[in-house]
């Protein structure tokens, strides 16, 4: 599904997607979203579907050019990509060089469970077990 994605064309983006509103101050961005709910079946069925999920994958179509650039585009995106964020949902976000980073509202969650996922991902994706005692489960 991730590549089917990928594939498809580049829009011109002149409007900016829905997530930047979730860039917004709190309150002004439950009154937006409420609107969005009222109005129309099918926005109440596309935020439901978010809300729903546990994090969403950002597909950032440019790679950064050093590591300030990169620090930006994963704390709070660029001019090119603030599109394609969703500040309400923990965000794995990827571009084309294969280099993911993260990025979460803290309130609902703490750092520390999310740095845990990262780790076991990382070990995972490496072939090497997790170290003694930091399995979730009994081996």
């Amino acid at each position: 599904q991730i590549q089917s994605i990928i594939d498809r064309p580049l829009h011109d983006h002149k409007v900016p997607g829905l997530g930047i509103l979730t860039m917004d101050e709190r309150d002004q961005w439950a009154h937006f979203r409420s609107m969005l709910k009222a109005h129309d079946a099918q926005n109440r069925t596309a935020l439901d579907a978010i809300d729903s999920a546990l994090l969403v994958v950002c597909l950032d179509s440019s790679v950064p050019q050093g590591w300030n650039e990169r620090s930006q585009a994963l704390l709070h995106g660029s001019t090119s990509n603030l599109s394609n964020r969703w500040f309400d949902k923990f965000q794995v976000i990827s571009d084309p060089s294969g280099t993911l980073g993260v990025n979460f509202e803290h309130s609902y969650a703490d750092g520390l469970a999310w740095n845990r996922w990262l780790a076991e991902v990382w070990y995972s994706m490496q072939g090497i077990e997790s170290p003694e005692g930091w399995s979730p489960l009994p081996r």
